[in-house]
């Protein structure tokens, strides 16, 4: 719990818990590609501590 304090309220630093990734492993296997930038776009509410996301992995 305390690194997700330090994360969450002191760097503002999205924590994604419980990702489905087996779309994404797929996606690598079949590119050949290991190394992407994810990239995750949360809505800015001041004093919001969870909101759902939509992660993108650009190749």
């Amino acid at each position: 719990m305390p690194m997700h304090m330090v994360g969450l309220a002191q760097l503002g630093m999205p924590l994604i818990d419980s990702a489905a990734v087996d779309d994404l492993a797929s996606m690598c296997v079949g590119l050949g590609r290991y190394s992407f930038l994810l990239s995750v776009a949360p809505a800015r509410i001041p004093g919001l501590t969870g909101i759902p996301v939509n992660p993108v992995a650009i190749f």
